[in-house]
C-alpha cells in the first residue's frame, strides 16, 4: 500500500513538471511570435536603409570628378559615376548589373579578372597604372568586407596621368642629353688627339636618336676652294655605315651652295630630305636619308666644319629643345678644335684661362701632383684662402693639416701606365670654409710638360642642406629656388580703403632672396614687408600695384638706402592679389658705370669682367664696347664701333630704344636684340648719362634675359603642380588614417563580443593611430611648417582625455612657450605624450576621480626639457629605482621614441604624484631671436645631422 502510495506521489510530480513546461514553450512560442514579427520590421526597415544607402552611394561617386564604381566579388557593377559611363561610351542604366568585363577588350577583360580575384584572395588594396589607347591612367582599387571579414564588394577610381606621363618622358630626354652632354665634354677634355672625334660621336649619336651620326670638318685644297671631310661617324642597328665612302672625303662645298651659306652664318640646316634642292635631295637619298640636321661648328666666327644627324627611319625632325642640346655639344667640339689649333697661343689662352676661371663661381686651383704645390688658383680661392702659390695645398686649404690628406685623389687621376684618366667627381666638406663642395678632380699636362691636379669645387652647401632637410620633413617648396642666382620673392598685395597698394605679406623666398634682404624665412613668412625690411617706401609698391591691374610684367631698378644696394627688380602676376618678383643685386654694375669716368682702361677692366654688354655711344653712335657686347651680338670690336646703337635692335623694338635714347631714359626696360646673323633674342636695357673724356655721353648696359623668361615660366608652371600635389597627398594620408582607425573600430567590436585578450592592445593601437591623425591635421593646417610645442601637447593629452566617463574629472595645464617642432618631431612627440596621457587615465584615477596634470616646457642653454607631471600614486618603487623589465610596452615605447629618434633622454621620479622629465639635447634644436631682431643663434653639433629641430622665439 505504500508502494502505490509513493508511485502516485511520483506521477502528480511528473504531470506538474509536465504543465510546467508546457507552460514554458508556450511562453517560448509566443516570444518566438513576437520576435519573427520584430525581424520582419526590421527586414523592412533594412530595406528602406539600403535603398538610401544606394541612393547616397550614387551622389557620391557622381560627386567624384574621376572615374569610380563599385561592383561585387564577380565582377557585376553595382554602382557607377558619369564618369566611368562617359569613358565607357554608355548610360549609367546600362552598366547597372552587368559584368565589367563586358565593356573592354578581351586581353584587358582578363587583366581585370585577374586584379579583381587578386583583391578578393588577399583582401588588400591594388594600385596599377596601364596605357590605353595612348592614354595613361592610375587606378586603385579597394576591398569592402562584410560582418564575417570576407570581401563582398570591390570599389575601384582611375584618374587620367598622361600629362604627368609626358613630363616624365620630356625630363628623361633632357637627362640623357644632359648625360650625354657631360660625357662628351670630359672626352674632349681628357684627349688632345682626332680619336676623340670618334669617341664624341659615340656618346651623341645614341642620345640623338639619330640613325646616323657623324662630323665633317672643313679645309682647302691647292686653290684655295673650299672642302669637307668626314672625320667620324657614329650608326645605330641596320643602318648602313658611310664612315669608307671615298664620296666624302675632299667634298666640295662647290654642289651645295645653299647648305653652305646657310651653315657658314652659323644656323642650323635641317628639314625633310623630299622638300631640298634636286641636286642635295639626290646625294642624301642615295644614303637613305629621309629626314636631316646639320650643326655648323663655329669657331671664333669661323666656319670650320659641322656635326650631322640622319633619319634613315622616319621623317621625324628635331624640335627646337634637341637642337639647343646638339648645339651646345657644337660649342663644345669648337672649343676641343680651336684648343689643339692654338698651341702656339698658350700664353693667351693662359690668360684667357686665368679670366675664365675668375669668372666661375667655384674654387679652382691647380697643384703639381708630385710636389703638392699649388701653381695656380682663381679668384673665388685667393678670397677664401688668400694668394698662396707656390705652399702645399693640404697645408694652405684644410685646418690642421700638416701631410698629404688621407682622402687626396692623385692616385685615382691616372690609369696604370701613368695617364691622364676622366675626371673624378666627388663631395666634401672643408675643414676651413665648413662649407660642402661638389668636386671635379683631374690631371692634365701643364704648360711645361708636369702632370698636374686641377680641382674645380662647386659650394653645394645650400643643397646639401635641402637634401638633409628633406629626408627629416615634408616642408613644402623646399629647396625651390636655391638653383636660382637672382632671389625670388612670393607676395600678396595689402589695399587701402581706395583699392591702392599700401604693403604686401611674404608668402614665400628663396635662399638667394633671404641672403638678399637679410631675413630667416622662418619667422618672414606671413608678416608685412613693411614690418620686415625697413627702408621699403611707397615708391616700391607703385609698380607691383600696376603689374597687379594690368596683368602685364615690368622691370625696373630701386635703390635702397638702408643697405646702400641697388637693385634689378622683374615683377609678373602670378595670381589673383599676388605677384612674383626677381631681384638681382646690381651695386656692382652700378659702381663700374660710375667708375667709367675716371679712365677707359678702367672701363676696360670693369666691364671685361662681367657678362652684361656695355655699350658707350655719342649721339647714338657707339664709341666703346665690351667683349661681351661683341660675343652677345655677333660683332667684332672693330665692327660695333661706329655703329647706331639701334643697328643691334630688332625692328619691333627700334622705336622704343630710340625714343628712351633720345629722352635720355634710365630706367631698365625690356626689349628685342637681333645679332649679327639676324637671330632675335629678349635683352634688359639699362642707359646712363655721364661724362666720358671731357663730353656726356650714354653708357647703355645690355642683359640677355632669356633664361630667365623660360625659368619664370617654368617656375610658375611647377609652383602650382606642387600645390595640387600637396593638397592631394594630404588628403589621402587623411582618407588612409580614418580608414585603419574604422577597421580598428570593427576588430575592438568583434574582440569584446569574443572577449578576446587582444582587446587592451587594439584600443592603444587605435589611441596611436588617432593621435598620428591628430597631429597630422594640425601641420596640414600649418601647411608643414613648425608648430607650437604647447599647442602640440594640449591636442595630443586632450584627445586622450576626450573618452573618459562623464563622471571622472581631468584638469590641463600647459604653460606657454615658444618651442617649436618640424612634422617628423610632432609625429614622435605625440605619441609620447599619448602614452604619458594614456598612463595617467590608467592609473591615477584608478581609484578616484579627479587628476591634475601639469606639463611644464622650458628652453635651456642645452637643451628643451618637457615635464610631465599628475597627482595621482606615483611611479612604483621598482621603476623609480631604475628596475623597467616590467614597466609595461608604454613606457618601453616612451624610451625607446626619445632615445632613438629625439636622440634625448627620460628621467622619471615621485613629486606629490608621477613626474616623467624629458631633455632633448641641443644637437637636434636652433634657439631663434626674438621677433624683430635681425639675427639668429643656431647651436649644433659637430656630429649631428643639419636639421631645424626644436624651435624656439626665448632668448
Amino acid at each position: 500500500m505504500q508502494d502505490e502510495q509513493k508511485t502516485k506521489s511520483q506521477l502528480i510530480s511528473e504531470l506538474q513538471a509536465l504543465r510546467q513546461e508546457a507552460a514554458r514553450l508556450e511562453s517560448s512560442l509566443y516570444e518566438c511570435k513576437q520576435a519573427e514579427e520584430a525581424l520582419q520590421k526590421d527586414h523592412k526597415a533594412s530595406e528602406m536603409e539600403q535603398r538610401e544607402s544606394k541612393k547616397q552611394l550614387t551622389t557620391l561617386l557622381n560627386a567624384i570628378t574621376g572615374i569610380a564604381g563599385l561592383a561585387d566579388k564577380d565582377g557585376t557593377i553595382l554602382a557607377a559615376n558619369n564618369a566611368l559611363a562617359k569613358s565607357l561610351g554608355r548610360k549609367k542604366d546600362e552598366l547597372i548589373d552587368h559584368s565589367m568585363f563586358e565593356f573592354v577588350a578581351s586581353e584587358a577583360a582578363e587583366k581585370r579578372k585577374a586584379s579583381l580575384q587578386k583583391i578578393v584572395t588577399s583582401k588588400k588594396p591594388l594600385l596599377w597604372e596601364d596605357c590605353r589607347a595612348g592614354r595613361y591612367f592610375k587606378t586603385s582599387a579597394y576591398p569592402i568586407f562584410d560582418d564575417n571579414g570576407n570581401v563582398k564588394q570591390v570599389a575601384w577610381f582611375a584618374e587620367e596621368i598622361t600629362e604627368r606621363k609626358k613630363i616624365e618622358n620630356k625630363l628623361l630626354q633632357r637627362e640623357n642629353y644632359l648625360s650625354a652632354l657631360n660625357r662628351a665634354k670630359s672626352v674632349l677634355l681628357s684627349s688632345e688627339s682626332e680619336n676623340a672625334y670618334q669617341q664624341f660621336i659615340d656618346i651623341l649619336g645614341p642620345a640623338s636618336n639619330a640613325s646616323r651620326t657623324y662630323i665633317f670638318i672643313n679645309h682647302t685644297n691647292a686653290k684655295g676652294e673650299a672642302l669637307m671631310s668626314q672625320k667620324a661617324e657614329y650608326c645605330a642597328e641596320v643602318i648602313k655605315p658611310e664612315i669608307d665612302n671615298p664620296d666624302l672625303q675632299n667634298l666640295s662645298y662647290n654642289s651645295f651652295e645653299k647648305m653652305n651659306k646657310i651653315l657658314s652664318s652659323g644656323n642650323n640646316y635641317s628639314g625633310i630630305v623630299n622638300n631640298f634642292p634636286q641636286d642635295e635631295k639626290e646625294f642624301l637619298e642615295v644614303q637613305g636619308i629621309k629626314a636631316i640636321l646639320m650643326i655648323p661648328i663655329i669657331s671664333e666666327n669661323d666656319f670650320i666644319g659641322f656635326i650631322g644627324f640622319d633619319n634613315c627611319v622616319s621623317e621625324r625632325e628635331w624640335d627646337s629643345v634637341e637642337q639647343e642640346f646638339l648645339q651646345a655639344a657644337a660649342h663644345d667640339l669648337a672649343v676641343f678644335i680651336e684648343r689643339n689649333r692654338s698651341k702656339k697661343q698658350l700664353k693667351t689662352e693662359h690668360i684667357r684661362f686665368q679670366t675664365a676661371m675668375d669668372a666661375m663661381d667655384a674654387i679652382v686651383y691647380v697643384a703639381d701632383m708630385q710636389t703638392y704645390k699649388l701653381i695656380f688658383s682663381n679668384k673665388i680661392f685667393k678670397n677664401l684662402f688668400g694668394n698662396k702659390i707656390g705652399e702645399k695645398c693640404y697645408f694652405v686649404m684644410q685646418k690642421g693639416q700638416t701631410k698629404p690628406c688621407n682622402f687626396c685623389t692623385n692616385h685615382l687621376l691616372l690609369d696604370k701606365n701613368g695617364n691622364p684618366k676622366e675626371p673624378y667627381v666627388w663631395e666634401f666638406q672643408n675643414t676651413i670654409t665648413k662649407q660642402w663642395y661638389q668636386l671635379r678632380d683631374q690631371a692634365i699636362y701643364w704648360p711645361d710638360g708636369k702632370l698636374v691636379r686641377i680641382e674645380i669645387g662647386t659650394d653645394i652647401t645650400d643643397r646639401k642642406k635641402a637634401e638633409q632637410a628633406l629626408k627629416k620633413s615634408e616642408r613644402k617648396f623646399r629647396g625651390l629656388f636655391t638653383g636660382m642666382s637672382a632671389g625670388v620673392v612670393f607676395c600678396k598685395a595689402v589695399y587701402d580703403e581706395n583699392g591702392n597698394m599700401t604693403d604686401s605679406i611674404l608668402k614665400d623666398m628663396n635662399p638667394v632672396y633671404e641672403k638678399l634682404a637679410n631675413l630667416k624665412k622662418e619667422t618672414a613668412i606671413g608678416r608685412k614687408v613693411s614690418e620686415m625690411l625697413r627702408g621699403i617706401g611707397l615708391e616700391w609698391f607703385s609698380t607691383f600695384d600696376e603689374v597687379l591691374k594690368t596683368g602685364n610684367s615690368a622691370s625696373f631698378e630701386m635703390y635702397h638706402e638702408n643697405s646702400k644696394k641697388y637693385y634689378s627688380i622683374f615683377a609678373y602676376y602670378s595670381e589673383k592679389d599676388e605677384f612674383v618678383a626677381i631681384f638681382d643685386d646690381i651695386t656692382i654694375q652700378k659702381k663700374a658705370i660710375l667708375a667709367l669716368k675716371e679712365s677707359k682702361n678702367r672701363f676696360k677692366a670693369l666691364s671685361e669682367a662681367t657678362y652684361e654688354s656695355i655699350l658707350i655711344s655719342d649721339k647714338g653712335i657707339c664709341i666703346e664696347a665690351n667683349q661681351a657686347a661683341s660675343k652677345m651680338f655677333g660683332y667684332s670690336y672693330n665692327e660695333l664701333i661706329g655703329i647706331f646703337g639701334t643697328d643691334v635692335i630688332a625692328g619691333e623694338s627700334k622705336e622704343l630704344v630710340k625714343k628712351n635714347m633720345l629722352a635720355g631714359y634710365e630706367k631698365p626696360y625690356d626689349a628685342i636684340a637681333q645679332r649679327k646673323d639676324g637671330s632675335k633674342f629678349n635683352v634688359e636695357i639699362l642707359g646712363r648719362m655721364f661724362e666720358y673724356k671731357g663730353k656726356n655721353v650714354r653708357i647703355t648696359a645690355v642683359k640677355d634675359i632669356t633664361e630667365r623668361k623660360v625659368t619664370e615660366l617654368k617656375l610658375q608652371k611647377y609652383a602650382k603642380t606642387q600645390e595640387t600635389l600637396t593638397r592631394e597627398v594630404n588628403h589621402r594620408v587623411k582618407n588612409n588614417l580614418s580608414a585603419i582607425i574604422s577597421m580598428l573600430h570593427k576588430e575592438q567590436d568583434r574582440a569584446e563580443a569574443q572577449e578576446l585578450s587582444s582587446l587592451p592592445v587594439l584600443d592603444a593601437l587605435e589611441k596611436r593611430i588617432r593621435c598620428l591623425a591628430s597631429v597630422h591635421s594640425l601641420l596640414s593646417e600649418s601647411r608643414w611648417r613648425p608648430i607650437k610645442l604647447d599647442e602640440l601637447c594640449k591636442l595630443i593629452i586632450s584627445g586622450a582625455l576626450y573618452n573618459l566617463p562623464l563622471s571622472w574629472n581631468a584638469n590641463l595645464n600647459v604653460n606657454a612657450s615658444t618651442v617649436r617642432v618640424n612634422s617628423g618631431q610632432a609625429h614622435h612627440l605625440a605619441l609620447v605624450l599619448n602614452e604619458l596621457a594614456t598612463n595617467t587615465i590608467k592609473h591615477a584615477l584608478a581609484n578616484r576621480e579627479t587628476v591634475q596634470i601639469n606639463v611644464d616646457i622650458k628652453q635651456r642653454k642645452n637643451d628643451v626639457r618637457i615635464c610631465f607631471c599628475d597627482d595621482g600614486p606615483g611611479y612604483p618603487q621598482e621603476m623609480t629605482d631604475g628596475d623597467f623589465i616590467n614597466s609595461g610596452v608604454g613606457f618601453e615605447l616612451i624610451q625607446g621614441i626619445v632615445r632613438h629618434s629625439l636622440s634625448g633622454n627620460v628621467r622619471i621620479e615621485n613629486d606629490n604624484g608621477a613626474k616623467t622629465v624629458i631633455s632633448i639635447q641641443s644637437a637636434v634644436f636652433s634657439r631663434q631671436s626674438s621677433v624683430g631682431s635681425r639675427q639668429s643663434t643656431a647651436y649644433s653639433s659637430s656630429t649631428a645631422t643639419v636639421d631645424c629641430g626644436l624651435k624656439t622665439a626665448d632668448c
